[in-house]
């Protein structure tokens, strides 16, 4: 996505070990977190974490267009 868009690509998944307790459940949070993360895609537990990651980034490159 991030090389057809050129925008940055973050997920917000919920820690596999919070509020959960079927394993199968637990197990398929763990895997697509780590899938995510082979891809380069940052993976965040709560959403207002994952704003604050992207408004960084928007800060950073609008600095650097300066």
């Amino acid at each position: 996505v991030v090389s057809q868009t050129g925008k940055p690509v973050i997920a917000v998944l919920p820690s596999a070990k919070r509020g959960t307790d079927s394993a199968d459940i637990v197990d398929m949070i763990a895997m697509t977190r780590q899938e995510y993360v082979n891809y380069g895609i940052p993976v965040f537990d709560e959403m207002h974490d994952a704003i604050r990651a992207l408004a960084h980034v928007n800060t950073y490159y609008k600095r650097r267009g300066k």
